[in-house]
């Protein structure tokens, strides 16, 4: 039989075709196929890593730095130095043998080539090497506090011998060298600067009182010339960002940003598991829904996205790091909320009132022996103000609160009903001027 169509006369009739979308499987097919494109573009688009310029590194010439790991090195029995340091008559070895004075010189004898090494060191511009690697660990910081304990250990030694005017220029040479880590240098650096200046203005503190005039005016001078020299904070913000910017590059160049967050959530609560264990805090829970909560909050973060909340907002804190107290702190309050950079960042916050506290202290202590002279040389009595040192020639200039929110206020001095007896101290973090005992005071 012919087919109708080839038959004269014949008219072709075209069957209605079913439209596409009509078709479950294929709209869910065409759909599967739309999503897996947008989301491979998403996780290449968030993954790309962005070109970031890290500044180089202008390292001086020569850098007292590497003298100073040298000077640690040529320690001898560091561990009964550690030990010998500590507070009290009763100073004892790593034994718990109670040290005699003889033993204490004998110590510093021993050392005598360390020291002598470390105060060359001191004499050359030092420049901490930049972080630019998350996995450095930098030893030798610890090391500087181990040298700034013997510095001061010689200074007590030098304090029995009745040599006070030397055993105050010992306790500044640990003030020095943390001073001088300071400088364009990270904040791990910084805080172990901090420390190490602390270690010799908590040795020079007790002694000031029982300072000669003479002795006392050159301390001060001396004291007053390190706080003039400390670096700005501004350049340790500054060395800081560069460091998280080549930290996140190289985390970044090594794996995904979702892989880097949970690593960066589990390495945190390791972290904590370690404190709660030595009964220093509570270690944050990390099960399986605080993971994926962690892996979900990263889906709409891109890697490019990351870098530039952490460095805008740490050009925020270096634009407010020269600012008074209340407002060097204000960026704090304005961090990123990512998951990445509220794991990287907070360390940051809690240095700037670390720095402020310890300029307070150097201020205190600077008036405290400024005072002091002016007593042992007018009979006892005080100056009606802290202007009249600078009058006198005691310092150059009135020392400043840093904690105060009129940006360089003095510190609060009001003269004692008694004889000799004042009030000298800091507003304080909360900025009051209600004389509240708190961390800076006199």
């Amino acid at each position: 039989m012919k087919n109708a169509a080839s038959s004269p006369g014949a008219v072709a009739v075209a069957r209605p075709r079913r439209a596409r979308w009509s078709n479950p499987l294929l709209v869910l097919g065409d759909a599967a196929l739309v999503l897996l494109l947008a989301g491979g573009g998403w996780l290449w688009h968030a993954n790309r890593v962005p070109k970031v310029h890290i500044p180089a590194f202008d390292e001086p010439t020569p850098n007292g730095y590497a003298d100073l790991v040298k000077a640690w090195e040529r320690m001898v029995r560091r561990g009964h130095v550690e030990a010998a340091i500590g507070s009290g008559e009763r100073q004892t070895d790593q034994f718990g043998h109670v040290l005699t004075p003889a033993e204490r010189a004998a110590l510093v004898a021993e050392n005598a080539p360390a020291l002598a090494a470390a105060r060359e060191a001191l004499k050359l511009p030092i420049q901490v090497p930049p972080a630019r690697s998350i996995d450095l660990t930098y030893p030798e910081f610890a090391r500087f506090r181990t040298l700034s304990r013997l510095m001061c250990l010689e200074g007590r030694v030098l304090e029995e011998r009745g040599e006070k005017g030397a055993a105050a220029a010992a306790y500044l040479d640990a003030m020095q060298m943390g001073n001088a880590l300071m400088g364009r240098s990270f904040l791990l650096s910084r805080l172990v600067g901090i420390a190490c200046e602390a270690i010799g203005r908590n040795s020079l503190l007790p002694l000031a009182d029982r300072l000669t005039a003479d002795e006392a005016r050159e301390t001060a001078r001396r004291l007053e010339g390190q706080m003039a020299a400390r670096a700005p904070f501004a350049e340790t913000f500054e060395a800081e960002k560069w460091y998280m910017q080549q930290a996140l590059l190289q985390e970044f160049r090594k794996s995904s940003l979702y892989a880097f967050a949970l690593s960066m959530h589990r390495d945190r609560a390791e972290a904590g598991a370690i404190l709660e264990a030595n009964g220093e805090g509570r270690a944050p829970a990390l099960c399986l829904a605080a993971r994926a909560a962690a892996l979900m909050g990263t889906f709409t973060l891109t890697k490019a996205g990351v870098m530039k909340a952490n460095a805008d907002y740490m050009d925020r804190m270096i634009a407010q790091a020269g600012k008074p107290y209340p407002e060097a702190i204000r960026p704090v309050r304005e961090e990123p909320t990512d998951a990445i950079n509220r794991v990287f960042l907070p360390g940051v916050t809690q240095t700037v009132y670390k720095e402020v506290d310890a300029r307070a202290q150097n201020a205190l202590l600077l008036a405290k022996l400024a005072l002091h002279a002016w007593q042992a040389e007018h009979r006892g009595n005080l100056p009606e103000t802290l202007g009249e040192l600078v009058t006198a020639g005691y310092l150059k200039a009135v020392p400043t609160d840093p904690f105060a929110a009129d940006h360089g206020a003095p510190l609060r001095y009001r003269r004692g009903d008694a004889a000799g007896r004042y009030t000298l101290y800091s507003v304080g973090p909360d900025g009051k001027d209600d004389f509240v005992l708190g961390a800076s005071y006199f």
